[in-house]
């Protein structure tokens, strides 16, 4: 790397480098020496690391381009695609698009079905949301016939033609109101696991 020996011709090549040398005792000399060749290699080494990994991006690039003609033309083989009209190629041609075609159905037919599993799906989840947004309107409603027969000391009872009577919150309704809500908000945190 260094042409000239000795001290001095070291010295002398650091400075035709532009780097700074002191002019005090050698070890300053020689420390520099090693500081700049071991940049020199790092910054070598970096670059081979660089082009290798421009190589090999090149390299996949190709790979894949590769991988996509033969793709291609091995659709064009498969389909009968890239074939002339000439009398004798004609069954060839005839089974390339019959090959064609089954592909197109198979590919209707999943998609098909796959449409049907998500419309199936979709109306059971919305069955099951309706579901659990009446038992979450009557939990939250009986939470507030509760709270009134707790505050006030009645309970409110439904009664035919859409009227409400008033009767007394005996302990046992009390009981009954409390494994009513209990009972829809276990049924609510099942909905919810769904």
């Amino acid at each position: 790397m260094y042409q000239t020996l000795g001290l001095n011709g070291i010295r002398q090549e650091l400075i035709d480098r532009d780097i700074d040398v002191p002019l005090g005792p050698p070890d300053q000399v020689l420390w520099l020496l090693n500081r700049t060749l071991t940049a020199e290699a790092d910054a070598a080494r970096a670059a081979d690391i660089k082009k290798a990994a421009k190589r090999e991006l090149e390299l996949d690039h190709a790979r894949q381009v590769e991988r996509q003609h033969e793709e291609k033309h091995q659709k064009k083989l498969r389909y009968a695609i890239d074939c002339l009209i000439r009398s004798h190629e004609i069954p060839t041609l005839v089974r390339g698009v019959h090959c064609l075609i089954q592909d197109v159905h198979a590919v209707r037919s999943q998609k098909q079905s796959s449409l049907a599993r998500q419309r199936s799906s979709q109306a059971n989840q919305q069955s099951i949301q309706a579901t659990l947004d009446d038992t979450s309107r009557m939990y939250h409603n009986l939470l507030r016939v509760l709270q009134r027969a707790e505050d006030e000391n009645v309970i409110a009872k439904p009664e035919a033609g859409g009227t409400v009577r008033l009767i007394p919150a005996t302990a046992q309704g009390m009981r009954l109101l409390r494994d009513k809500i209990n009972a829809l908000h276990q049924e609510v945190s099942v909905f919810r696991l769904f």
